[in-house]
């Protein structure tokens, strides 16, 4: 069930991961951001298909930028605050995180939540949540009924905004199979990992062409092969036509993967 502390977790997740001079928190905002707020800003839209369908609007002030491009080499911005939006969408639950051409609008979906970035009291980015499912309308108490009906039609909420709870739609009365098969053209990347490392901050930038990474992985150990972030399989490190590939030696339990 998606809640409004879903909402404020996956915030939090988000400043963790994003760079910025001084410390980061989001603060849920009763509105979404005006024109003029967001204006200058570098935006950047994303779009999240699974059990939750929620697109995810980024907006990025000059503060985080600077500290994003704090280095010798140009940078992908958007790839470079990936995995912060990846750790925000972690909270609602699995999917794959596809890139939009741009931001949904500010009124887009359901009950659109948002937040702004902050460094201190001073805003230097947001973030906003829309639900993109059909999800039924709660019939309201009559006490709520009756403040909005005192109320303007366009005002917003002094307070928090209205959060429904999340209901996954239903997708006809087929078989598991014949509902599995509507995913079957989704695009999923899958990755080889054969090891990783830790490393303080001081000695990944000081790494140079020739220096050498230990990994936590002894020679000829099995490779894993991740789809989504996720294991799902082990094999062996192949060439195939001058290509590297992998050879499955091992499939992992897929109700251990999804558990």
């Amino acid at each position: 069930m998606v809640t409004l502390q879903t909402f404020q977790d996956s915030a939090n997740a988000l400043v963790e991961l994003i760079p910025h001079a001084t410390p980061l928190h989001a603060a849920l905002s009763p509105v979404p951001p005006a024109a003029d707020a967001t204006e200058g800003m570098v935006t950047y839209g994303y779009q999240l298909v699974g059990s939750t369908h929620y697109a995810f609007g980024l907006y990025l002030g000059q503060g985080i930028i600077d500290a994003l491009s704090d280095s010798s080499e140009q940078i992908n911005t958007r790839a470079a605050v990936r995995p912060a939006l990846e750790a925000a969408a972690q909270h609602f639950g699995q999917g794959i995180i596809n890139d939009l051409d741009e931001a949904p609008s500010l009124t887009e979906g359901i009950a659109p939540v948002s937040f702004t970035l902050k460094s201190g009291d001073s805003t230097v980015g947001w973030i906003t949540f829309h639900n993109r499912e059909d999800v039924p309308v709660e019939k309201p108490s009559p006490a709520a009924s009756a403040r909005t009906a005192q109320a303007e039609p366009s005002a917003p909420s002094p307070t928090e905004p209205e959060i429904r709870p999340f209901t996954p739609p239903m997708m006809g009365s087929g078989t598991g199979d014949d509902k599995l098969r509507l995913l079957y053209d989704v695009e999923m990347t899958l990755t080889v990992e054969i090891g990783r490392a830790k490393l303080p901050v001081r000695q990944v930038l000081d790494l140079t062409p020739g220096s050498i990474v230990e990994l936590d992985r002894v020679a000829g150990a099995p490779a894993d092969l991740l789809v989504n972030g996720h294991l799902v399989a082990r094999g062996e490190v192949v060439v195939v036509d001058e290509d590297y590939g992998l050879r499955v030696t091992e499939i992992i339990d897929t109700t251990e993967v999804f558990s």
